[in-house]
Formats: C-alpha cells, sequence, structure tokens
C-alpha cells in the first residue's frame, strides 16, 4: 500500500515538472517579454512577488502582467475587452470549491444606472436600521454595517427580511466572502498555477488545499442554495416581495431550456448575495477613518447638510445633486482605501503586443488599482483623505478623474453592481454625517487613541499567537500535557503573557483562549466562523456517532437540530421538566437514606431518571436500569473518544480504511463495538415509547410529540428516522452533558460545603427560614432563597465540570489583535482559566458562595460562572436550564434534609476528601 502511495505521488511530482517546462516554453518568441524580476527555472517568480508601468512574472509556468497605471488598463482592458475579459482557471475557486456559479453571469442591465433607482427605497430602509443600531451600541459599527448590508442585499435580491440579530444569512454571506477572498488572491494557492495538483488525494499531507476546498464547497452550496430556496417558498405561498429572483423568475422563456435558465438566475443571484456586502461595509468604515483623519472635512460635510437637509430629517436621495461634498467624500472614500487594490485578474486569450512588449496568450493580467488611484499626477497628495479635490466652486469638478474607473474593475468585467454599491456607500455616509459626531476614542486616562490609517497587512504576513518552541515537522507534539491539561495551558498564557496562544501538534495548527474577553471576541461575535466542530473520523465516521450534536459540522443539517433542540429546552421549555426533577429528587433523596455511602451511583441514578422520563415517557428500574446503562456506556467510549491524540485516525483520517483484521487496527474493531453499542442506545428506549403509544399507555414526553408532529403527507420513514436520531441525542445530552455535567456539580457541591462548613450553615439558616421543617423546597422558593443559588454558581465555578470544552474549528483565516489565525485551527477555551480568574473572583481556589451575594440578595455584578461553564457561542450546551434547574432543586433538598460532614474513621480521625479534578465535557 505504502509503495502504491510512493508511485502515486512520484508519477504526480514527475508530471508537474514536464508540465512546467511545456507551460514555460511553450509561446513563441518574436518579442521580448515585459521587464520583470529574475526568473529560476522551473518555478519562474514563485519566490518573488513584486521600474516600468507593465510588468511580467512566471509564477510556476503562468504567466502574469502587472499593469500600473490607468492609460495602460484603458488601453488593454477596455480599448481591446473582446481579447482581455476572460478570467483565470482559478481551480482552487471554481473546481475543488464549486464557486463557478459566481463568475460572469450577472446581466449588465440590471444594475445600469437608470436601473438602481427602484433599490433605493431598500438602502434607505436599511440605512436607517445602521442609525438606530449605532445609537444602541455605537461600539459595533462593523457588525451595523454588516447587518446594513446584509438586510438591503436579502432584500433586493431574494425579497427576505433579515432577522435584527445573528441572521443566518448575513452569516454565511459573511463566511462566505471570507473564504473567497481567501482563495481568489493570486498566488494564495499552488494549484491555480499548476492545476494538475487537483488530482492529489487530500490525505497527502502537503495537500491541505484539498481539504480546505472541501470545507469551503459545503459554503458556497449553503450560499447559493438556502436563500433561493427559501425565496422560492415565499412565491410558490404568494408570499413574495419585489426581488431580482421574483423578476427573473417571471422573465423565463418558457419555450427554452428551464433549468438551465434557472441555475443562471440562481447563479447570479448567488453572485450578487456574496459580493454584495463587501464594498458597502468597507467603503463606509474608510469613510469614517477618513474623516477620523480630516476632520475639517467633516465639519464641511455637517455644514452642508445642515444647510439644505436641516436638523429635523435625514437625507434622501432627492438632496443628492444639492449634496455634493457629501459625493465628494463618497469618491475620496474609494479613491482613498479602494476596497480591492488589485482587482479580479483578467486573462488574455489571444498573444498581444504593446509597446514592443510581447504578452504571451493565457497570460493572467493584474490592474494594479491601488497604484492608479495613488498616481500623484492624477491626485496631489494621494495618501491624505482630502474630498476637496474633487470640489471647484462649490460643484463637483468635471475634470477631477473619477475614483471609479478603477476603484470597481475594468472593461466588460467592470462590477455591474457599481451603481447600487456607490448610492448604498452614499445615503449611508450622509445620514452617519447627519446623525452623528465622529471624533477619536479615548482611553480610561483620557488620552486620545490615534486610529492606524494605514492599510492592513495581509494576515498571511501577520505573526501567529506567541507559544512554546516548536520542534520542527513535529511541532509541539511532545510539549501536549497528558494530565490536567488546562492548568498547563494557563500556565503558558501567564509566562508568554498573553490571553491567546498556538501550539503545532504535526501540522495541525491549535489556538488556545485563556480569558473571557478573548473567547467572547471570537467564540461569540465570530461564531459564524468559530462554529465548526474537528473532524474526528473515530466518531463521526466509524463509530457511527454523527447523530451527534455535539460533534455534528456547522452547517444547515447543524441548523436544522439545533433548531429543534432549542425548541425543547430553551428556558421557558425548561420550566415543564421541574415536575420531573422534582420526583428524581425526592427518590434520590430516600436512596440516599438508605445507602449514604454511595453518593455518586445514586446521582447518577437521579439524572438519567429525570431524562429517561423527559426524551421518552419511561419509568426506570430502581437498580441497574438498561436504558441508563446503555447510555452510561455510550457515554464512557464518547469520553475516551473525545479526547484529541487518543485515536491516530483522527489525525490521519486515511487510516479508517484499514482493515479490522490487521494487527494494529484495534481503533477498528473497538469502533465496530461503539457502533453496537449507540445503535442499541437509540433503538430500545424509542422502540419502547413507540409500543406504548399504539397501547395508549404512554405519557407526555419530547418522543411522543415529536412523533404526533409528523406530518402525515411527508416522508414518515425520514422523519422517523430524524426523530429516533433526535431522541438518541436527547438521551446523549443528558447522559454525557446533564449526567455528568448534574452530577459532578452536584458533587462538587458537597465537596464545597465539607470545605467550607459555615457556608452550609448559612444555606441550612436560609431554608430552614424560608421553606421550614414540615416540607422540602420546591421551585416555587426559588427566588426567597438566593444563597441557595450562590453555593450553585459557585460550585459551577469552583470545580467546573468541563475545565476545557469540546474545541471549536475555525473555517476562515482570521486575525486578533495583530494576530494570524490559520484556517483550520483547533480553538480550545480554557474554561477553568476563566472561572478561576483571580480579577474576577479573589480567591478563586476557595469555596466562598458569598462572593455572589450582596446585601441578602444575589450581585448581578459578579459574572455569572455559565457564561464559561456550558460552552460558547454558537456551540453552547442547549441544555443548560434543564441542568441549572436539575442542581438547584438537588442542592436545596439535600441541604433541608441532611447535614453535611467529613467521614471519620474507625479511629475517630477526620478523613480528608480529595479535591481534585477529573475531567469531562461540555457538547
Amino acid at each position: 500500500m505504502i509503495n502504491n502511495i510512493v508511485l502515486d505521488v512520484g508519477a504526480v511530482a514527475l508530471a508537474v515538472v514536464i508540465y512546467l517546462y511545456f507551460k514555460q516554453h511553450s509561446n513563441g518568441a518574436q518579442l521580448p517579454l515585459p521587464p520583470g524580476p529574475k526568473k529560476l527555472p522551473l518555478i519562474g517568480n514563485l519566490l518573488d512577488m513584486p521600474s516600468s508601468d507593465i510588468i511580467h512574472l512566471d509564477l510556476a509556468g503562468t504567466s502574469i502582467i502587472v499593469l500600473d497605471n490607468a492609460h495602460l488598463a484603458t488601453e488593454l482592458l477596455e480599448k481591446k475587452s473582446s481579447i482581455y475579459s476572460g478570467r483565470a482557471r482559478m481551480p482552487m475557486v471554481n473546481e475543488l470549491m464549486g464557486w463557478g456559479w459566481n463568475v460572469g453571469f450577472m446581466a449588465y442591465v440590471i444594475f445600469q444606472s437608470s436601473a438602481v433607482t427602484r433599490f433605493r427605497p431598500h438602502e434607505l430602509k436599511a440605512t436607517h436600521g445602521l442609525l438606530r443600531r449605532l445609537l444602541d451600541s455605537p461600539d459595533d459599527l462593523f457588525g451595523g454595517l454588516l447587518q446594513m448590508a446584509g438586510e438591503t442585499i436579502m432584500a433586493i435580491t431574494y425579497g427576505l427580511k433579515v432577522k435584527p440579530k445573528n441572521d443566518p444569512h448575513i452569516a454565511m454571506g459573511t463566511k462566505g466572502n471570507h473564504v473567497l477572498v481567501a482563495a481568489a488572491v493570486p498566488g494564495a494557492f499552488l494549484v491555480d498555477s499548476i492545476p494538475l495538483l487537483k488530482y492529489i488525494p487530500d490525505w497527502v499531507p502537503f495537500a491541505d488545499f484539498k481539504r480546505k476546498a472541501k470545507r469551503w464547497r459545503g459554503f458556497a452550496l449553503d450560499m447559493l442554495n438556502m436563500p433561493y430556496e427559501a425565496a422560492k417558498r415565499n412565491i410558490d405561498n404568494g408570499d413574495s416581495t419585489p426581488s431580482f429572483i421574483l423578476s427573473s423568475l417571471e422573465k423565463m422563456d418558457e419555450s427554452g431550456d428551464l433549468k438551465q435558465q434557472e441555475n443562471i438566475i440562481k447563479g447570479t443571484a448567488g453572485t450578487m448575495y456574496a459580493a454584495g456586502s463587501d464594498t458597502t461595509v468597507t467603503a463606509i468604515a474608510n469613510c469614517i477613518l477618513g474623516l477620523l483623519m480630516n476632520p475639517m472635512a467633516l465639519k464641511k460635510a455637517q455644514k452642508e447638510i445642515d444647510r439644505v437637509v436641516g436638523p429635523r430629517q435625514l437625507p434622501t436621495f432627492d438632496d443628492m445633486d444639492s449634496l455634493p461634498y457629501i459625493t465628494a467624500i463618497t469618491k475620496e472614500t474609494l479613491r482613498w482605501r479602494g476596497v480591492t487594490p488589485i482587482a479580479i485578474p483578467h486573462v488574455l486569450h489571444a498573444d498581444d503586443e504593446y509597446n514592443g512588449y510581447r504578452l504571451p496568450k493565457g497570460s493572467v493580467v493584474i490592474p494594479n488599482a491601488w497604484a492608479m488611484l495613488h498616481n500623484e499626477k492624477i491626485y496631489p497628495r494621494p495618501f491624505e483623505f482630502d474630498p476637496d479635490r474633487f470640489l471647484k466652486d462649490g460643484k463637483l469638478d468635471p475634470g477631477a478623474r473619477d475614483p471609479m474607473h478603477a476603484a470597481f474593475g475594468f472593461g466588460r468585467r467592470i462590477c455591474p453592481g457599481r451603481y447600487m454599491a456607490f448610492s448604498a456607500v452614499w445615503v449611508a455616509v450622509a445620514s452617519i454625517v447627519a446623525t452623528f459626531d465622529i471624533t477619536k476614542a479615548r482611553d480610561a486616562n483620557g488620552t486620545v487613541i490615534e486610529p492606524s490609517h494605514e492599510r492592513s497587512r495581509s494576515k498571511t504576513s501577520r505573526p501567529l499567537p506567541p507559544g512554546p518552541s516548536k520542534l520542527p515537522i513535529i511541532g509541539n507534539l511532545l510539549d501536549i500535557p497528558k494530565t490536567l491539561e488546562w492548568i498547563t495551558y494557563h500556565k503558558w498564557c501567564q509566562e508568554l503573557g498573553s490571553d491567546i496562544i498556538h501550539l503545532d501538534v504535526a501540522g495541525q495548527s491549535i489556538i488556545v483562549l485563556d480569558t473571557a474577553e478573548v473567547a467572547t471576541e471570537l467564540l461569540e461575535k465570530r461564531s459564524s466562523i468559530y462554529s465548526g466542530r474537528p473532524r474526528l473520523p473515530m466518531i463521526n465516521e466509524l463509530a457511527g456517532w454523527d447523530f451527534l450534536l455535539g460533534f455534528m459540522p456547522y452547517g444547515q443539517r447543524w441548523r436544522e437540530h439545533r433548531r429543534l433542540m432549542h425548541q425543547s429546552f430553551h428556558p421557558t421549555a425548561a420550566l415543564r421538566f421541574r415536575a420531573q426533577e422534582s420526583k428524581a429528587t425526592h427518590s434520590f433523596l430516600r436512596r440516599l437514606l438508605k445507602d449514604p455511602n454511595d453518593i455518586l451511583g445514586h446521582l447518577r441514578h437521579m439524572a438519567g431518571e429525570t431524562i429517561i422520563s423527559i426524551a421518552y415517557g419511561l419509568e426506570v428500574q430502581p437498580k441497574d436500569d438498561p436504558y441508563i446503562d446503555a447510555a452510561e456506556r455510550v457515554i464512557r467510549s464518547l469520553f475516551i473518544a473525545a479526547v484529541p491524540g487518543t485515536f491516530l485516525v483522527d489525525s490521519i483520517p486515511a487510516l479508517k480504511y484499514v482493515p479490522a483484521w490487521m494487527p494494529f487496527a484495534g481503533f477498528q474493531r473497538t469502533a465496530m463495538e461503539w457502533r453496537k453499542q449507540g445503535s442499541i442506545m437509540m433503538s430500545s428506549p424509542f422502540n419502547a415509547t413507540k409500543c406504548n403509544i399504539r397501547n395508549g399507555d404512554a405519557v407526555p414526553s419530547f418522543t411522543s410529540e415529536n412523533l404526533e408532529n409528523m406530518d402525515k403527507s411527508g416522508d414518515l420513514e425520514h422523519q422517523d428516522l430524524l426523530s429516533r436520531r433526535q431522541q438518541g441525542r436527547c438521551i446523549l445530552y443528558v447522559a454525557g452533558s446533564d449526567t455528568n455535567k448534574t452530577m459532578s456539580t452536584i458533587g462538587s457541591c458537597v465537596l464545597g460545603l465539607l470545605r467550607n462548613p459555615e457556608a452550609f450553615k448559612r444555606a441550612q439558616e436560609e431554608i430552614d427560614r424560608v421553606v421550614g421543617s414540615s416540607r422540602l423546597p420546591s421551585f416555587d422558593d426559588e427566588e426567597s432563597l438566593p444563597y441557595i443559588s450562590a453555593v450553585v454558581k459557585e460550585a459551577l465555578r469552583w470545580r467546573d465540570v468541563a475545565p476545557i470544552a469540546v474545541p471549536h474549528y475555525l473555517h476562515v483565516e482570521d486575525e486578533y489583535k495583530g494576530y494570524r489565525i490559520p484556517a483550520g485551527s483547533v480553538v480550545i477555551a480554557n474554561a477553568w482559566a476563566m472561572l478561576h480568574d483571580e480579577a474576577i473572583y479573589p480567591e478563586p481556589f476557595e469555596f466562598i458562595p458569598d462572593r455572589f451575594m450582596k446585601g441578602g440578595k444575589l450581585n448581578r455584578e459578579v459574572r455569572d460562572p455559565s457564561h464559561a461553564a456550558f460552552g460558547f457561542g454558537r456551540r453552547i450546551c442547549p441544555g443548560r436550564y434543564m441542568v441549572q434547574s436539575a442542581v438547584w432543586i438537588a442542592v436545596a433538598s439535600l441541604v433541608a434534609a441532611f447535614d453535611i460532614t467529613k467521614e471519620v474513621d474507625s479511629n475517630g480521625q477526620v478523613v480528608e476528601p480529595t479535591y481534585d479534578f477529573l475531567p469531562g465535557l461540555v457538547w
């Protein structure tokens, strides 16, 4: 097998060498090529990347022509557009990622200057929404801009309304733009220069581009299909509003190929969706930066608006001709900080000649728009933000070159949505200037913070976060701790003085987050790109546990299942489970009274009894219940499989093809056994519930409700399977996240009360005062028992069940505090460090419920430990409300019914309990 792999890779390498040689020597040489940096054999300028206004590069056999001024771009891309309007093949984007629909479909007539006026009401409405959001959250400018641009493009393209916050379509578009920008940069992926590389298997170590493309292809399909299908549903239901989709579908030629026409419409809409917001967001942000750099320009703009519009209304498009200075600001924004410094490359279809230079057929032609817009001869003082350069005698100067000549592309490939983009930027700028003062921020000492006005370096040139020194090839593989890794990670962060560190484990990038601030910024605010999970072939593919929501890849399927879980476990819905929680708690007290030495066993049974009742409406046996035992077997296996590095197949997925009979393939045999366990766990209680329903003996439960809500006109087999998987996920959630979380939190609480007997006395005094001795506490007493709630909060904080939550997975490259966070990174949130942050929780290693109290009430100013105890962002545990209520009633009842004291040995000596961690998971 290994020999075959070596031969395959060797054959590909030989083919690549032959391909490069003939590619470099296939052109005639009647005329010299334009000048350029010195070229190496075969690879040419692959290691360079940038004098004349036209230069030539050889990138591994691909001829690249760079145009540096507007005159040259006009001569070639405009006047000779018939041969310069191709696009590069871009195998990464068009073939491997499946984004071919994104290129060249948009019909010019849709967005010509006279047509865009019909979209202005949408732009105006979205702009007013932006102003309201900025008033509420002035620190979230980019979030407001993204929402505004997304609202506009979704209404114009699909006729869809967006959610005021966390809209899935906007999040998907943002994510799609990130990956497209990363993939479309010339030279970013060698496969674009050597298309033969696309045939390399994705398991080859250097074929990371194939693995990225596979992930990014999913984004493309979601972007193409999800909003389109939503728009079509609205049209079919008669609920649609005027949009590009509606008008295009109405104009389809019934005598033609309807499928082909629909695909073109869908691709065009997808292009608008993917690209529609990027220009607007970036341009408005650049405008605000420019006005900060030139406060006199802001004053002039405000005076113009005050004079023309007045203070009682906002500007409209009817005011555009009377607000030339606002238009000049918009033009200067496009020039000063062009959204695309390098326009999307063209491809030359035929040999050409310019100024005696030969331009080879097939050349990739790159217009340097940045150089054209910063040409000092055309725009004096080009690096200053100066809107006045476009004015003369109080009016727009027709003699000043409009930056749109370079800002939106060239020739037949010029952006067809440029007029719409310009009007969206104009009305947003005018409205912001009319509504707000724009000033520089100040730090805590009142000192002005100067904004950076340098264009950001490319992400790939930024440094990685600090981390332990790395060895060649294996990186930090030998540094990864085997136990109590959260303590080691925190120690590294302290030593390096950073709240984020980077590890390299044999080529796998790992990011560790050490504070709540960085976790909130990345996992919460940027959740659209940080919500993935590592692939984990052992769990999802070999063991067949791909139905587990906690390990399911982020995407449409995950969203559908998450929605079902949320419907059953959101705060209001979780209230209906309190009867089962109370009943299980009372059974727990009776068992504990009978056998006080097996508290963990009783806790495990209590949590299992609760969830079996909630999920299936089934009664459990007092001891050795088969449903609880089946779930626990799966959970024990899952805890083993989910630990990073436990199985080599998770690092080398190709090993999953190794036959189970081979001597070193024990993991295959283990996975087969686990698959059987999972099947039993899912099927047994589900079938028992269906039998009870048929017999009329069923009690209300998660399963019975889902089965009753099945659409009888739909695919019943599919819905039954979905429901079966959902129940299996439900029991796993509780057996894993709830049983483990509930049992461990109550156990930690008992340990904490043993460590702090004064806290136990206060808790008993509160219950005696509020509840008395004639009954047990109930949920009706919760508001009157704040100290019990404080005890529960402290138990979650002091000995968090999951010191490290299940890792997240970053889908696209990102940046934080100037550090580059590579795409494909596994992101680990160190919840233990966050919950033991001395700045937030003084004396963090002591059990002190009083830290959450003030004046006899819960102190809402102290950070609630649930911010880290249940996971982060879109991957936060959906059963957290049920877990918290189950823990609360159990702790309250335990304190009311029993004294908790340390054990005494046969000699009368107190036995000190151990306070060591046993790790768990939060899904």
